[in-house]
């Protein structure tokens, strides 16, 4: 059996069997996928490059929260972010948050003790990933930025948590608050990710000894503001060709509550806008502010490829998994917006690299993935149960194949915006604090990557924003068809609203959609193919029966309900099949309000899925 084809449970009992891998867990902040790897030609990124070239380097990871703390918890917690109904701020709120001290937001709101804090089925705290590894029998530490507040679960790490305390130094006088600084003839440790970078070196050394494996959790600051870093990475690009952003402009009927007025950037000094208005930096410094975001990144790969040559010296390398991933995207005067708290894709799309040494080819995937889903996949590499409160999928089917088919949809949040992300469309919806509904945008990345056209509100895509807000309204764990959470079953949407699935029986044949493509509508209790190819009608209450007629048509019916008030209950589930007249009984269903999700499918072909809801009195 090759490296490429080793199974699931090959993994797990290579991992308890032979000496245990260790895990360096390595989080940049403020990057986006601005590195060679993942094309952008013009960076200077070889270390990242180097690693990508030997794992597997996803191209399509979405954050769950663009803001700093917030993500990080999330990721720390294999949770996702959530608001109440009713309640003025939800679980991984803020770019403070905490994982259980209460904390107030900016905007005055308290978010109360524990409400970051995932609950296992007995009521208790649930572990956090490196608490969990040092249950395991792990040696822990964390140097530089991994939670954003320093003291956040200190009980993790029985090595310490070794952190430079400000990431705002500057070395040169009266640069202070500057939103950059060139740093001339200052050494790498000048700033604090050269700290950090000879603190990861000596951890590496100290853990070494102790025999044991260890999770080495790695946090560098920079490309976060200020632009802070020594002038030879400055010097490593041409400023005569950096290019600005192509789209700096507010999209076309975009929502205010899409946009901001870049308060991150704006905290420092000494901006220098292009009109009196203050509204746009001006391009030359602008210019400026791009330059040192690159130089900046390539400042943190060098200290990236100085921790990876000791782990290499040490004799580590061959046995440690190394996990790269950036906490948030960032904009660089895209849509005349600086820095993150937007869900715009920008914001939301993040570099992750899995190397697992030894066990996977190296390779590039497009499947969509999500932060949440680090955790799971760490638990089944290093063969950790997971804990039952995870919320992500672990990537190992993924990175034992790439090129599988994957999840049809990733989902993130920033306050009161929620976003669910397709293969095609970016579908945001915006409320207010007490849950009426704002606005709404919709992109598509096929037409439009550059989202520069908010296409929600014309008439011609009413079905498609109808589809959208149903799978979003559902939410991650039962949107459209994901399956369980260890094997989400993928999903398109078309422009016309209709939800497509691959075969999922005979994978070796192509995708291809029915010749007519029928669409399903919901009229009162009936459900009704609008080509009368079938026709699914629902009973009484007491006694629910499903009956289809399709002629020979269908040969496989299913259908899902699943309470709209919980949608996390286990779904009741149909499943018809036949030739002719199919006929499913629910007995005693409960009266309410019910998702729904119909899959009717012909031999050899992709199934053909709607979702909506219904109510059962």
């Amino acid at each position: 059996m090759s490296a490429a084809t080793v199974g699931l449970s090959q993994i797990s009992c290579n991992a308890q069997s032979q000496e245990k891998y260790n895990v360096l867990f390595l989080a940049i902040d403020d990057l986006r996928p601005q590195l060679k790897s993942y094309g952008e030609a013009q960076m200077l990124t070889p270390n990242l490059d180097k690693l990508a070239d030997r794992g597997v380097l996803f191209e399509r990871a979405y954050c769950q929260i663009p803001v700093c703390g917030a993500s990080r918890l999330s990721v720390m917690t294999g949770a996702r972010p959530n608001k109440s109904p009713g309640e003025p701020v939800g679980r991984f709120w803020s770019y403070h948050s905490r994982l259980d001290e209460p904390v107030e937001n900016w905007r005055g709101n308290l978010e109360p003790a524990g409400i970051n804090r995932p609950k296992t089925p007995e009521g208790n705290p649930a572990p956090t990933l490196p608490m969990l590894f040092k249950q395991q029998g792990y040696n822990t530490q964390s140097v530089g930025k991994i939670y954003h507040v320093m003291d956040d679960d200190l009980d993790a790490w029985n090595y310490g948590m070794t952190r430079f305390k400000d990431i705002r130094v500057y070395n040169i006088p009266g640069n202070e608050r500057n939103a950059y600084e060139i740093g001339e003839n200052q050494p790498d440790n000048a700033y604090p990710d050269g700290i950090t970078r000879d603190l990861a070196i000596a951890a590496l050394r100290n853990l070494k000894e102790q025999q044991k494996p260890f999770f080495l959790a790695l946090g560098f600051v920079k490309p976060h503001l200020p632009f802070n870093c020594p002038k030879k990475y400055w010097d490593m690009y041409d400023r005569n060709t950096i290019e600005l952003a192509q789209n700096p402009f507010a999209p076309t009927d975009a929502p205010s509550e899409s946009l901001h007025d870049w308060g991150e950037l704006r905290g420092y000094r000494n901006l220098v806008f292009s009109d009196e208005t203050q509204s746009q930096l001006d391009e030359e410094y602008a210019r400026t502010l791009i330059h040192g975001y690159y130089a900046c990144t390539t400042f943190v790969d060098t200290c990236i490829g100085s921790v990876l040559d000791e782990l290499e010296r040490l004799g580590l390398r061959d046995n440690t998994i190394i996990v790269v991933w950036g906490d948030h995207g960032f904009l660089l005067g895209e849509h005349n917006l600086w820095a993150k708290t937007t869900n715009y894709e920008l914001a939301l799309r993040v570099p992750l690299i899995i190397d697992v040494p030894g066990k996977f080819k190296p390779a590039k995937t497009s499947a969509l993935v999500e932060l949440v889903d680090i955790y799971p996949t760490l638990c089944e590499l290093v063969g950790i149960e997971p804990p039952q409160h995870l919320e992500g999928t672990s990537l190992v089917p993924l990175l034992n194949n790439p090129q599988r088919a994957w999840k049809g949809a990733v989902f993130s949040r920033y306050e009161y915006g929620d976003t669910i992300l397709t293969d095609r469309y970016n579908y945001t919806e915006y409320i207010d604090v007490e849950d009426n509904f704002l606005s709404r945008m919709l992109y598509d990345r096929h037409l439009d990557p550059l989202e520069t056209r908010n296409i929600a509100n014309l008439p011609e895509n009413a079905a498609l924003v109808e589809t959208l807000s149903e799978l979003l309204a559902i939410g991650w764990k039962r949107a459209a068809v994901f399956g369980n959470g260890n094997f989400p079953i993928p999903f398109d949407v078309l422009p016309d609203g209709t939800i497509i699935v691959p075969d999922s029986i005979s994978r070796s044949k192509s995708s291809q959609l029915f010749p007519a493509s029928p669409r399903v509508s919901l009229k009162a209790k009936e459900i009704e193919i609008l080509n009368k190819q079938a026709t699914l009608s629902m009973g009484t209450q007491k006694d629910l029966t499903f009956q289809i007629e399709s002629g020979d048509r269908f040969q496989i019916a299913r259908l899902w309900l699943v309470e709209k008030q919980d949608p996390t209950k286990n779904a009741i589930r149909v499943e018809m099949i036949g030739n002719q007249s199919i006929v499913g009984r629910w007995s005693s269903p409960k009266p309410g309000d019910y998702f729904y999700q119909l899959h009717l499918k012909k031999s050899n072909e992709n199934y053909i899925v709607k979702t909506g809801t219904v109510k059962l009195v």
